[in-house]
């Protein structure tokens, strides 16, 4: 009888506060011991981040009690998949490449009013994505 074994692999890299004191973990998909995101597909990549934090090593083993902050795509944003996550554990955080549109409005006003933490990545100032802004912690 033979086994495999699967490999997982999740980077987390610190978020300080302005005291440099670690205020949470952005936890990032990694395919392998290089580190360095080399993956297409980006909903794969976040929801094996999830699944095997989650899952597999536990949130508390990876942040300690901190905050995750989690990459969410457009696909993974309005799939609603990030309310099934522990809200007082979870920072959603938006990429920038996620394109703003009425679905993705519509599923981080849901989130926000469900008392869930947003934040933007990359974020570049602009008037389209005012609306997002407003609700981004």
């Amino acid at each position: 009888m033979s086994s495999t074994q699967a490999e997982a692999f999740v980077t987390r890299q610190p978020i300080f506060d302005r005291k440099e004191n670690i205020f949470a973990y952005e936890l990032l998909f990694r395919s392998g011991l290089d580190n360095f995101f080399k993956h297409q597909n980006g909903d794969q990549a976040s929801s094996k981040v999830i699944v095997d934090t989650f899952l597999l090593f536990g949130l508390e083993r990876m942040t300690g009690n901190r905050r995750a902050f989690i990459n969410f795509t457009h696909d993974l944003l309005i799939s609603g998949y990030a309310s099934i996550l522990p809200k007082q554990n979870l920072v959603v955080e938006i990429l920038e490449d996620v394109e703003l549109d009425e679905e993705v409005e519509a599923a981080c006003k849901k989130l926000k009013e469900a008392g869930y933490m947003l934040a933007l990545d990359d974020f570049a100032d602009h008037e389209d994505y005012a609306s997002l802004l407003s609700m981004a912690d």
